[in-house]
């Protein structure tokens, strides 16, 4: 899924660190992955002019290319679960649009993550 999200860099590593992710800067973006059986979440974000945008999946264990990268069901589960109600009690505006690897932002798998 792709989130864009109306905060800042700083705060959204608070909010994944929060969660019990690690995070890591990048040359242009940061990473927050966070270890669940069976695989990770992982979330690449970067500023996009006014917000934050937020590439945001699970990556199975046993992932090669785009197989084993879940776009939709378990990151909206989680979405739901914890990030709606933190963005909700801090009043943080946010956008999601729900992608596959065909159709998403980046294709980071093959240039990295770029905007």
């Amino acid at each position: 899924m792709d989130l864009y999200i109306n905060t800042t860099l700083e705060k959204l590593v608070e909010i994944y660190k929060s969660l019990g992710f690690k995070v890591t800067k990048k040359n242009k973006y940061f990473s927050a992955k966070l270890k669940r059986p069976g695989g990770r979440f992982h979330a690449m974000f970067a500023n996009l002019e006014d917000k934050v945008y937020c590439d945001f999946h699970f990556d199975n264990t046993i992932h090669c290319l785009f197989f084993g990268v879940d776009y939709k069901k378990k990151p909206k589960q989680f979405f739901e679960e914890k990030l709606r109600k933190i963005f909700e009690s801090q009043k943080i505006q946010f956008e999601i649009k729900e992608v596959n690897w065909f159709t998403r932002k980046n294709k980071a798998i093959f240039r990295g993550f770029h905007l």
